[in-house]
């Protein structure tokens, strides 16, 4: 039925042995496509015609099980003697399944899934790893009480007292952080009734501080934007929490990782700048990364590039907002 064949396919036509068919050639595609566009249409032409030795032209694709293939004679030379109306039949056929695959493979090599990521979700992996990657990963803590603040910010007046007593009192070393609190609860009784109520409200204004503090960089996350005090924080703690990750990651796979971060960087007042962490050693006598091993070559190739092209991502104002202003110098 000329109708039938010629019908508009609709999503999810391919089904069954079809769609078995298109799967079993989509990583083979893939893999064509990371080297060059020319490996994926040969690769492409060839799938078609296997396409058309399983699946016989003359079937229509979304009724293959109501349908036989025509009674179409063929020649000594291995070609079906079809009439003019068939062969143009057949052509159509051929051209609109060509194009019809080229979508499927095109938009399932290219389609890339979703991470569904909840920043409210300490089970979800990725929104971990982003918390780790921006030092938001920490709640406010438990709330200390006044002799613990008191305590710690006079410790160092009350230090050689302590170890004195705790010496002289022949207990084991592993003893010593229990002593030490009941050295500084014994102390900050002595105060009066007023100093303590004053540490015990310091101590519960600095929770509530803290609170805000979780709750502002959650917002933070939220929008997409962190202040420029907390994007300093997350940055100057990247090569602690970044170095490993490409590290392990470069190791793992057997490839050299180079990531490059760039942008106006807060405490440059909002200069451009790149801060880059390399998984990247020569086979020298001496493994060095490719920042080290070559440093004007990449100080004027890829690091100049990419500084190149953050120009024309941010204008002046843009990068002035990112400046991070020491409270001193605000008006």
């Amino acid at each position: 039925d000329t109708d039938i064949l010629s019908a508009k396919l609709m999503k999810g036509w391919a089904k069954s042995e079809r769609k078995t068919f298109l799967m079993s050639h989509l990583d083979p595609y893939k893999a064509a496509l990371l080297v060059s566009s020319d490996k994926a249409d040969k690769l492409l032409d060839n799938i078609i015609n296997l396409w058309f030795a399983k699946f016989h032209w003359s079937i229509p694709v979304t009724q293959s099980h109501l349908y036989k293939p025509f009674s179409i004679p063929v020649g000594p030379d291995g070609f079906e003697i079809l009439t003019d109306e068939q062969a143009q039949l057949k052509k159509d056929v051929i051209k609109r399944m060509q194009a019809t695959l080229y979508h499927w493979y095109d938009y399932r090599s290219k389609k890339v899934k979703k991470l569904q990521i909840s920043k409210k979700t300490n089970d979800d992996p990725i929104s971990r790893l982003l918390k780790r990657l921006l030092g938001t990963n920490e709640g406010p803590g438990k709330r200390a009480a006044g002799w613990q603040l008191w305590g710690k910010d006079n410790f160092d007046t009350l230090k050689s007292e302590f170890n004195e007593e705790f010496k002289a009192s022949g207990k084991r070393e592993a003893l010593r952080a229990t002593a030490c609190n009941e050295f500084k609860k014994a102390r900050f009784a002595k105060l009066s009734q007023e100093e303590q109520g004053e540490w015990d409200l310091k101590a519960s204004k600095a929770h509530k501080t803290a609170k805000k503090r979780v709750k502002d960089r959650e917002a933070e996350l939220e929008t997409g934007v962190m202040s420029p005090e907390d994007a300093q924080i997350c940055i100057d703690s990247l090569p602690s929490v970044l170095g490993p990750l490409v590290d392990a990651l470069g190791k793992a796979i057997n490839m050299h990782v180079l990531v490059q971060i760039g942008g106006p960087e807060p405490k440059q007042m909002g200069q451009l700048n790149v801060i880059k962490q390399c998984q990247l050693f020569a086979l020298t006598a001496v493994p060095r990364c490719w920042a080290l091993a070559d440093k004007e070559k990449f100080k004027h190739g890829p690091r100049k590039a990419f500084l190149n092209f953050l120009e024309t991502c941010y204008s002046p104002d843009e990068r002035r907002a990112r400046a991070l202003i020491k409270s001193d110098e605000q008006p």
